[in-house]
């Protein structure tokens, strides 16, 4: 959700704004790979946005 936020931000200009939700939506993910080490998809979440 954070990174499609970012992408709206982004097609109405706001460059800065779509990398700041970018930040966010990594910080999420590095989180969701703490909490749940073990489950693939987070790890696979993670990935894809980097």
């Amino acid at each position: 959700a954070a990174r499609t936020k970012g992408e709206i931000l982004a097609s109405r200009g706001n460059l800065e704004e779509r990398d700041k939700s970018l930040e966010r939506a990594k910080n999420l993910l590095e989180d969701a790979v703490e909490i749940a080490a073990s489950d693939v998809r987070a790890h696979i979440n993670l990935l894809r946005l980097k």
